[in-house]
C-alpha cells in the first residue's frame, strides 16, 4: 500500500484520499491488463480478415459466437466472455506453430486450415454441441411433466 500512497493524501479529507487511494490501485490493476486486452481485441479484428470470402467470413464471425455461447451453457459457465480467452489463446498457438514465414502462414490458411481447423470447429463441434443442449433440454422437460 505504501508504493500508492502520495504526500497530497495527507492533506486531502480521509474519505477523499482514501477514495483516490482506491482509485490509483484499481487504475495499477487496469494498467496491467489493458496490454493484453488491446493485443486480443487487434488479433480478433485481423483475424476476422482473414478469410478473403466475404459471405463465409459473416457465417464464422455467427457460428463462433453461437459456439461460445453454447460451450458456456454446456461447462455452467456464467459469463460466456470467460471462454474467449482460453480458445483465442489456443488458436493462436496453433497458428504460430504452424507455419514458419508469412506466405507459408497464408498458403496454410487457405488451403489446410479450412479443411483441417474451420469444419471441426465452425461444424461438427456446434452441432456436438446443439445435441447435447437438445438432450439436456429434452431431459429437463421431460423431468419437469414427471
Amino acid at each position: 500500500m505504501q508504493f500508492f500512497q502520495s504526500p497530497k493524501d495527507y492533506y486531502a479529507r480521509f474519505d477523499i484520499a482514501t477514495s483516490i487511494r482506491l482509485l490509483r490501485i484499481f487504475m495499477f490493476l487496469i494498467s496491467l491488463i489493458a496490454p493484453a486486452m488491446v493485443i486480443v481485441v487487434s488479433i480478433t479484428a485481423i483475424a476476422s480478415f482473414a478469410n478473403p470470402a466475404f459471405e463465409m467470413a459473416i457465417s464464422a464471425r455467427s457460428i463462433r459466437f453461437l459456439f461460445m455461447l453454447g460451450a458456456a451453457s454446456l461447462f455452467k459457465v456464467e459469463s460466456p466472455s470467460r471462454l474467449s480467452y482460453p480458445f483465442g489463446i489456443t488458436i493462436l498457438f496453433i497458428s504460430i506453430m504452424s507455419a514458419s514465414n508469412v506466405q507459408e502462414h497464408l498458403q496454410e490458411g487457405l488451403t489446410i486450415v479450412i479443411k483441417v481447423l474451420h469444419i471441426p470447429l465452425f461444424v461438427v463441434i456446434p452441432l456436438v454441441l446443439l445435441f447435447v443442449a437438445f438432450l439436456r433440454n429434452r431431459k429437463k422437460f421431460s423431468s419437469k411433466q414427471a
